[in-house]
């Protein structure tokens, strides 16, 4: 819930804070730039370089660099800069792949711009604060069509699970070929590292052939039923292993189940209660 502060309009804000902001943060630029293009990039304290964009994560871009990718912080590039990349990510992000810790440049509809980080919003108002931590509620009317929609993101973002919300159920859950009943094999995914990023996982299928079931219906005890393997989480909630690629819902209403990727990797389903 938004606490109980004053309403405040963007221009009031803009004279309470600082007149600096009242700058066009696309000048030079155009109104439609591919920033996938090679171009000049300018960082905060002016230094500029021609570099082609990769990849527009969260908190980083990935610039191509003499045939080298190499990631730079968002808060490291000039304002128009930044303006730029928010701009791409509003328009082409998901909502979990956006920061909504971070400051970005808010601009009324007369143009007018603040650096300010979102706290909280409703479908009427959005939260703010200032980098001196005071905060202020502004209407949503009063927003461009970008801030307008970043707000939006934001509160569809309220459902999304965090990397590490997914990692925590990842690695809660025993994940097996079937929803009920007997299964064939499980997946463990630990969270012992393996490497850079990667994590330990096991696979364990069944011994004891059951003519009756036709399948196997005991787990192998450690040894020759089991594989060890490595595991890692990457963006949107992709599951990368030895064993295979699932996709883990980056939603709240589907947290037990992982989508394999392929024919050839079917679903798993969590569980805690089986052996």
């Amino acid at each position: 819930m938004i606490p109980k502060i004053p309403t405040i309009s963007l221009i009031a804000l803009l004279i309470l804070v600082t007149p600096t902001f009242a700058q066009k943060g696309l000048e030079g630029f155009g109104v439609a730039v591919d920033i996938f293009k090679p171009r000049t990039w300018t960082s905060a304290n002016g230094s500029k370089i021609n570099a082609k964009l990769k990849r527009n994560l969260k908190n980083e871009v990935v610039l191509e660099v003499e045939r080298k990718d190499t990631p730079i912080l968002i808060k490291n590039f000039s304002k128009p800069d930044r303006i730029l990349i928010d701009k791409h990510q509003v328009n082409h992000s998901r909502p979990y792949e956006i920061n909504f810790n971070s400051f970005r440049f808010w601009r009324n509809k007369d143009g007018k711009e603040i650096e300010a980080k979102i706290l909280d919003a409703s479908k009427s108002f959005v939260q703010i604060q200032v980098k001196d931590s005071k905060s202020f509620r502004l209407p949503i009317t009063q927003l461009s069509h970008l801030d307008g929609k970043y707000v939006n993101k934001f509160l569809q973002s309220q459902n999304y699970l965090s990397d590490e919300q997914i990692f925590k159920r990842l690695t809660m859950y025993k994940w097996r070929n079937t929803p009920t009943g007997a299964w064939d094999y499980r997946i463990e995914f630990k969270t012992s590292k393996t490497g850079n990023g990667w994590y330990e996982a096991v696979w364990i299928a069944f011994s004891d052939f059951d003519r009756n079931y036709n399948r196997y219906r005991y787990p192998y005890p450690n040894g020759s039923g089991s594989r060890s393997g490595s595991w890692k989480l990457e963006a949107n909630g992709l599951v990368k292993s030895t064993f295979g690629t699932w996709q883990f819902p980056v939603t709240d209403s589907t947290s037990k189940v992982l989508k394999g990727t392929r024919s050839d990797y079917p679903n798993l389903y969590g569980s805690t209660g089986f052996d």
